[in-house]
């Protein structure tokens, strides 16, 4: 950029020199002026054009640079939210994905529970029939067991344990020495 201000400027310089007539383009002026002044006037021409042609070229420069750089910013810009909406695609589908195998492990457990409900009733009622069975059942052992007892004799001042293998004999030896044989007619 710098470069080409600087031929601008030069060439402008040499129009000005190759002139002939103290930098102006019509003689007219350099024949009423003195020399330092057309030097000073030339001078400002000079650097007003340079400054003028300087300043278009900067311009077109910097334009062509804006130009450059926002085509650049956008190419860029679209490339990485491209691969930006490639990415999340991807993960959405991952979690998608994901979703999905849960929802179908959610609908198994609730079908698990379904059944381990519906067993849980049906294991409830055989438990209260049971239960009501044991009752029946117990009541009849303890009916049974006072009945049998009603057929039972006590005998006092027998030691325990004194029956040996078998109570019946040891009940008739008993009664034998106790009673004797002749009372009971033997």
């Amino acid at each position: 950029m710098t470069t080409r201000m600087n031929k601008n400027a030069e060439q402008d310089t040499k129009k000005e020199l190759d002139m002939g007539d103290g930098g102006t383009q019509n003689g007219a002026r350099g024949a009423e002026a003195d020399p330092a002044s057309l030097t000073l006037d030339s001078i400002r021409t000079i650097m007003g054009e340079v400054m003028c042609t300087g300043m278009s070229a900067l311009k077109a420069e910097v334009k062509e640079g804006l130009v450059g750089l926002r085509s650049n910013v956008r190419t860029d810009m679209k490339r990485q939210m491209g691969e930006l909406a490639s990415e999340i695609n991807q993960k959405l589908q991952e979690v998608s994905g994901e979703i999905q195998g849960a929802v179908k492990r959610l609908s198994e457990v609730e079908d698990r529970v379904t059944d381990i409900e519906r067993f849980d009733v049906g294991v409830k009622d055989a438990l209260s029939q049971l239960m009501k069975s044991h009752q029946v059942m117990q009541n009849k052992i303890t009916d049974l067991e006072g009945r049998s007892r009603c057929n039972n004799i006590r005998i006092y001042g027998v030691p325990e344990n004194t029956e040996g293998p078998s109570v019946a004999k040891m009940v008739e030896n008993l009664i034998k020495t106790e009673l004797g044989e002749k009372q009971l007619g033997y």
